[in-house]
Protein backbone atom coordinates (compact mmCIF):
# COMPACT_ATOMS: atom_id res chain seq x y z
CA UNK A 1 0.00 0.00 0.00
CA UNK A 2 1.09 3.67 -1.01
CA UNK A 3 1.32 4.14 2.79
CA UNK A 4 3.60 1.12 3.18
CA UNK A 5 5.95 2.26 0.32
CA UNK A 6 8.89 3.76 1.95
CA UNK A 7 9.17 2.51 5.42
CA UNK A 8 8.56 6.26 7.62
CA UNK A 9 10.79 8.42 4.89
CA UNK A 10 8.73 11.18 4.54
CA UNK A 11 10.59 12.60 1.73
CA UNK A 12 10.08 9.63 -0.61
CA UNK A 13 6.65 9.41 0.26
CA UNK A 14 6.11 13.26 -0.15
CA UNK A 15 7.46 12.57 -3.72
CA UNK A 16 4.81 9.29 -4.76
CA UNK A 17 1.88 11.31 -3.72
CA UNK A 18 2.92 14.18 -5.96
CA UNK A 19 3.54 11.69 -8.44
CA UNK A 20 0.34 9.97 -7.86
CA UNK A 21 -2.22 13.08 -7.31
CA UNK A 22 -0.86 14.34 -10.84
CA UNK A 23 -1.28 10.85 -12.65
CA UNK A 24 -4.79 10.64 -14.36
CA UNK A 25 -5.44 7.49 -13.06
CA UNK A 26 -4.34 5.06 -10.76
CA UNK A 27 -6.06 1.68 -11.45
CA UNK A 28 -5.43 -1.11 -8.79
CA UNK A 29 -6.44 -4.25 -8.91
CA UNK A 30 -8.27 -4.86 -5.65
CA UNK A 31 -11.06 -2.85 -3.03
CA UNK A 32 -8.34 -3.20 -0.27
CA UNK A 33 -5.85 -1.21 -2.71
CA UNK A 34 -8.73 1.42 -3.49
CA UNK A 35 -9.44 2.16 0.32
CA UNK A 36 -5.95 2.38 0.40
CA UNK A 37 -5.33 5.04 -1.73
CA UNK A 38 -8.04 6.97 -1.75
CA UNK A 39 -6.93 6.77 2.12
CA UNK A 40 -3.13 7.70 1.33
CA UNK A 41 -4.37 11.24 -0.51
CA UNK A 42 -8.28 11.88 -1.37
CA UNK A 43 -7.06 13.67 -4.85
CA UNK A 44 -5.29 10.69 -6.45
CA UNK A 45 -7.88 9.46 -8.92
CA UNK A 46 -7.77 5.85 -8.40
CA UNK A 47 -9.89 2.97 -10.48
CA UNK A 48 -10.80 -0.59 -9.41
CA UNK A 49 -9.92 -2.72 -12.15
CA UNK A 50 -10.27 -6.27 -10.95
CA UNK A 51 -7.80 -9.12 -12.88
CA UNK A 52 -11.51 -10.45 -13.79
CA UNK A 53 -12.84 -7.93 -15.92
CA UNK A 54 -14.46 -9.02 -19.56
CA UNK A 55 -13.24 -6.91 -22.33
CA UNK A 56 -16.05 -7.57 -24.92
CA UNK A 57 -17.18 -4.69 -26.36
CA UNK A 58 -14.19 -2.05 -25.09
CA UNK A 59 -11.92 -2.20 -27.46
CA UNK A 60 -14.54 -1.96 -30.50
CA UNK A 61 -15.91 1.03 -29.56
CA UNK A 62 -14.91 4.55 -29.87
CA UNK A 63 -14.05 6.96 -27.16
CA UNK A 64 -13.76 10.09 -26.46
CA UNK A 65 -10.61 11.29 -24.82
CA UNK A 66 -8.46 14.57 -24.29
CA UNK A 67 -6.11 15.50 -26.67
CA UNK A 68 -5.48 18.55 -25.27
CA UNK A 69 -2.79 17.86 -23.26
CA UNK A 70 -0.27 14.35 -22.91
CA UNK A 71 -1.66 11.12 -21.52
CA UNK A 72 -0.11 10.28 -18.53
CA UNK A 73 0.57 6.72 -17.26
CA UNK A 74 1.90 5.55 -14.06
CA UNK A 75 2.35 1.82 -13.43
CA UNK A 76 3.73 1.07 -9.64
CA UNK A 77 5.04 -2.69 -9.37
CA UNK A 78 6.60 -5.37 -10.58
CA UNK A 79 6.89 -5.45 -14.70
CA UNK A 80 5.65 -9.08 -14.36
CA UNK A 81 4.03 -10.27 -18.01
CA UNK A 82 0.94 -11.64 -15.90
CA UNK A 83 0.12 -8.46 -14.25
CA UNK A 84 -0.78 -6.79 -17.18
CA UNK A 85 2.30 -4.44 -17.24
CA UNK A 86 4.17 -5.59 -20.22
CA UNK A 87 0.88 -5.30 -22.62
CA UNK A 88 0.58 -2.03 -21.23
CA UNK A 89 3.92 -1.10 -22.02
CA UNK A 90 3.37 -2.20 -25.73
CA UNK A 91 0.14 -0.38 -25.63
CA UNK A 92 1.50 2.76 -24.53
CA UNK A 93 3.76 2.10 -27.84
CA UNK A 94 1.09 1.91 -30.11
CA UNK A 95 -0.46 5.29 -28.35
CA UNK A 96 3.40 7.31 -29.40
CA UNK A 97 3.32 5.51 -32.77
CA UNK A 98 -0.76 7.01 -33.73
CA UNK A 99 0.96 10.42 -32.77
CA UNK A 100 -0.95 10.74 -29.16
CA UNK A 101 1.59 12.36 -27.12
CA UNK A 102 1.98 10.89 -23.69
CA UNK A 103 4.55 9.96 -20.77
CA UNK A 104 5.07 6.49 -19.39
CA UNK A 105 8.36 7.27 -16.85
Amino acid sequence: MPQDFFGGNAFLTWLLRRFLVSSDVVTVLSSAELTAYRAFDARIKVHLVPNAIDPAGLADQMRPYNTDRPLKLVYIGRPLAHQGSVRGHRRFDELKRAGRNSSFP
